[in-house]
């Protein structure tokens, strides 16, 4: 049985903060908790909620994030970001299916035992079943749901494998239980029915996102998990980019091309969606390491746990904001997407489900939005393991405003002191020879804490 509670607060606050799991690494702190009256955090509250979740896709291919050649052009997100609110320094997880369950359950990998991409082929375990899910939570509070695209967090031994997300509550999904081997050849499920099909996988994915649009009973959850830009590095179609057709060998240019594709059918998303809809637009991890670029060197990319395998791009566009176009320098995280959106739809930070108070490790994020509070985290947590469930191999990363350290099993620590207005780990200090006064403080504070949350989550 994995943790849900332990007899230890991690830092101060961890048991007091609506929602928020007793035991958990609390990453926030009494200074950042300060907020106005209840009357703020209620205009948000209703509505229709979206998740739009691009997979590997980095700060690198965003030119609203960052700014370097060889980048592709995304209008749409561009203007999301202008009339929303835009998180700079966000982590999602270091590979697919743990981002995946932290996003839906707003917990961290050792909590729900998925820490890794899951092999569904070759394995028995998957999100288990009682894990309450965003789509459950919100079921209680009358929200109609569907899950349009990637799932990848079950195994193909599940005996109800091809209609998994239904069974962790969503009312209605379409699309492939994991990665895909062609965009243009593909096996894909809805409610259950499995069938071949040969559409652009991104455009079937758009296209079943906006019939559920206008499906759906309101007020209603809509999560679409694209597999742009995951490999396979395909041309997509003609229609759906402005560059030049690129040729077939050159994989940066091709996924920069299919990033373009999946701005112009977020876009057409968009268009579709209802005035009084709240969209969250984020990644599951960093860019794949054979077409990273810009700030970020192949070798600190996705399935790493430095910058450009955990930070992605997270933006909130809603109708209630009252500052469009703000950007925010708090730190965000994929487990805050569920409280979050819990909170958009109750107009309450509390977290209940089966009629009891549900302790989560997200906080949420509304507060920041408005900018009534000065960010919920003051620490950033993530952590790798596998294989899943049963992990013999781990690794955890901890960081700060200027300085990170990660930890993997049995080796020493690494200590980075982020590079200023970069997206970057910057230099390894440990290395180096002694650390100087400042990052001896850094280390001491952030290996402190980081031994309190190893010793504490499963």
């Amino acid at each position: 049985m994995l943790l849900r509670a332990a007899s230890v607060c991690l830092l101060l606050l961890a048991c007091t903060e609506p929602g928020v799991a007793p035991g958990v690494p609390d990453t926030g702190g009494a200074a950042s908790m300060a907020r106005v009256d209840d009357t703020a955090v209620m205009d948000v509250g209703g509505g229709n909620l979206v998740v739009i979740l691009a997979d590997d896709l980095g700060l690198d291919k965003l030119p609203t994030y960052t700014s370097h050649a060889d980048q592709p052009s995304t209008p749409r997100i561009d203007a999301l970001a202008d009339g929303g609110v835009q998180f700079t320094t966000a982590y999602g997880g270091w590979v697919c299916s743990p981002a995946r369950a932290m996003m839906l359950t707003g917990l961290y990998p050792s909590r729900t035992g998925v820490g890794t991409g899951i092999d569904v082929l070759h394995v028995d375990e998957g999100l288990a079943d009682e894990e309450v899910t965003l789509a459950e939570i919100l079921g209680e509070q009358g929200y109609d749901s569907s899950f349009v695209g990637k799932w990848h967090l079950d195994p193909k031994s599940h005996p109800d494998y091809g209609n998994r997300p239904v069974g962790q509550g969503f009312g209605w999904w379409s699309g492939t239980l994991s990665n895909v081997a062609d965009y243009y050849d593909y096996y894909t499920y809805t409610n259950g029915v499995g069938a071949s099909d040969d559409t652009y996988l991104l455009t079937r994915t758009i296209d079943d996102a906006i019939d559920r649009v206008g499906e759906m009973q309101e007020p209603w959850l809509l999560v679409v998990a694209l597999h742009t830009v995951h490999s396979p590095f395909q041309i997509p179609p003609r229609d759906l980019y402005t560059a030049p057709t690129p040729d077939e060998n050159d994989e940066l240019a091709v996924a920069n091309a299919m990033v373009e594709a999946m701005d112009t059918e977020v876009g057409r998303l968009l268009d579709a969606l209802p005035s009084d809809s709240t969209v969250a637009f984020l990644a599951d991890n960093g860019t794949d390491a054979a077409v990273a670029n810009g700030p970020f060197a192949s070798d600190r990319a996705k399935g790493t746990m430095y910058e450009g395998g955990l930070r992605v791009p997270f933006i909130v566009s809603a109708p209630w904001l009252d500052e469009p176009g703000a950007v925010r320098e708090d730190f965000a995280h994929i487990v805050d997407v569920l409280p979050t959106l819990v909170h958009v739809a109750s107009g309450t930070e509390e977290l209940t489900y089966n009629g009891a108070h549900h302790h989560v490790d997200g906080r949420s994020l509304v507060g920041v939005i408005q900018g009534y509070q000065d960010g919920v985290r003051h620490l950033l947590f993530n952590q790798s393991m596998a294989p899943n469930f049963t992990p013999t191999d781990r690794s955890w990363v901890l960081r700060s405003e200027h300085h990170k350290l990660i930890r993997h099993e049995g080796a020493a620590d690494e200590l980075y002191e982020l590079v200023v207005d970069t997206p970057d780990d910057g230099l390894e200090l440990m290395s180096l020879g002694p650390l100087s006064g400042s990052h001896q403080d850094a280390y001491d504070d952030l290996r402190a804490k980081l031994d309190r949350i190893v010793g504490v989550l499963p």
